[in-house]
């Protein structure tokens, strides 16, 4: 980390007066007028005064409103085909879609390249893809990138040699479950930097295909990250995904951490890629300027694992969401909501709700878009068998988990909270420069576990939209 750019940029400053902080290392600090001295790089140069940290808070009104964006993961929907896990109920097409389209919001979908046809021996864009584009087309769609197959930390373990007494004690407890499969047991060689994954009889090791090489290795004894894997293909997990995004059509400007596998080690990687990150960190949800390394999201899923049925109405629940929404009203800050819709807590069903149990709800809404209405056609025009002739004459069932985030979008709304995609959230908030690795007094992904290398705070020089800065050498 150097000073040129900081320096340059205050002695050309004729803002007046402006202060910073200096942090010294022995601990002291205090307020410096830049107007007293001839040039920034005076302070520098000056031994008094080696600085090690200092922030500025923010300089000017911006007029920062507060915002909110929706994003739904995984480009995962049972009913298109892109999943078939039994216990999956829909998804992004068949139950976020009519979601956002009754309340007139344009959706963030996070995508994986190996639900849209990427990864096939020859890329193409599949019936799950088209659908994708589709969105994006015609209803104002943002896509993300969610990397090419989803790689995060699980069943990946760190070996001296393949040949070694821990290779073998690992082998002999070891699960295959499909090359794809992040629950295949897989071991790294430290030594030759060789990925392997166990073969389907059980029997040895094969080498890992590139394409699921997983980022990070696992201590066995303790089944704890340890390290980032560095032989793991960033250039083709987000590189390729943007390349054939372009080719196909798709317009991708941000991107998603999958499963929280951020880190100070695989940030800095990515971002040359893709500059502007999502994750989920030790910080706020109300993002802020300056923003740090990466955005922070809440989620809305229920507690317990993705495969939680309980899909009810909880009145607390919503009360703490709701809170959050006050939050960002008080403080001008941008709220990013996360979900995915495949899983059954988000089923849009309440039996004590139904017409078929002598309540008001139709049972032709529970399921909005099923496969046998042409899920294509029906994104334009609902299904006839649902009765109405536009999604906004739809809405989710009483007493439900959706219906619970039903009233939240609209609890916004009401607040006076704009919705925004990604990328105009990154236009309001994002920073005019940013050098470095920047936490801002949280951790994200790996780093939260102290995975080898992670710092409470790293080299840095950032601007925000404010005018507010923070610096660390």
């Amino acid at each position: 980390m150097s000073f040129p750019s900081f320096a340059q940029k205050h002695v050309n400053k004729t803002e007046s007066p402006w202060y910073f902080v200096v942090h010294k290392s022995n601990g002291s600090s205090y307020s410096l007028n830049v107007d007293d001295v001839d040039s920034v790089t005076f302070i520098h140069q000056n031994p008094v005064l080696d600085i090690d940290s200092y922030s500025v808070p923010a300089q000017k009104d911006v007029g920062l409103l507060p915002v909110f964006s929706l994003h739904e993961d995984d480009t995962i929907d049972k009913l298109v085909g892109s999943a078939s896990a039994s216990w999956m109920i829909g998804g992004y097409a068949t139950v976020f879609f009519p979601l956002v389209e009754c309340l007139g919001l344009k959706a963030s979908l996070s995508m994986e390249g190996q639900r849209v046809g990427f990864t096939n021996k020859t890329p193409t864009l599949n019936y799950n893809g088209q659908i994708v584009k589709h969105l994006q087309d015609h209803h104002g769609w943002e896509i993300m990138a969610h990397s090419m197959t989803a790689r995060y930390t699980k069943n990946n373990y760190a070996v001296s040699d393949i040949n070694s007494l821990l290779a073998q004690e690992i082998l002999r407890n070891a699960k295959y479950n499909g090359v794809s499969s992040m629950e295949t047991t897989c071991v790294v060689d430290t030594l030759r930097g060789i990925n392997y994954m166990v073969n389907s009889s059980l029997t040895g090791w094969q080498e890992c295909p590139m394409m699921y090489i997983r980022p990070y290795v696992m201590d066995y004894a303790t089944n704890r990250v340890i390290a980032y894997n560095k032989t793991f293909p960033v250039d083709y997990q987000w590189g390729k995904l943007l390349e054939l995004s372009k080719i196909f059509g798709l317009n991708i400007s941000s991107g998603v951490m999958v499963a929280q596998t951020g880190s100070h080690v695989l940030y800095p990687l990515i971002q040359p890629y893709i500059p502007n990150l999502f994750d989920q960190c030790t910080y706020s949800y109300c993002n802020q300027p300056p923003l740090p390394s990466f955005v922070n999201r809440k989620t809305l899923e229920a507690t317990g694992g993705e495969q939680n049925p309980d899909n009810h109405y909880d009145a607390a629940t919503l009360t703490r969401w709701k809170a959050l929404i006050d939050e960002a009203c008080e403080d001008n800050a941008w709220l990013v909501f996360f979900m995915h819709s495949y899983r059954p807590c988000w089923l849009n069903k309440n039996d004590e709700e139904l017409v078929s149990n002598g309540g008001t709800y139709p049972d032709e809404w529970v399921h909005p878009i099923l496969p046998e209405d042409d899920i294509m056609k029906s994104l334009d025009v609902p299904p006839a068998r649902l009765g109405i002739t536009s999604w906004k004459q739809w809405h989710p069932c009483p007493g439900t988990r959706l219906y619970m985030l039903y009233e939240l979008l609209q609890y916004a709304q009401s607040k006076g909270m704009q919705h925004v995609t990604s990328q105009q959230g990154f236009e309001m908030f994002g920073n005019v420069f940013a050098e470095g690795y920047y936490v801002k007094n949280g951790q994200a992904g790996e780093d939260i576990k102290k995975i080898e290398g992670t710092q409470d705070n790293y080299s840095h020089y950032v601007i925000g939209i404010d005018g507010s800065e923070d610096f660390k050498r």
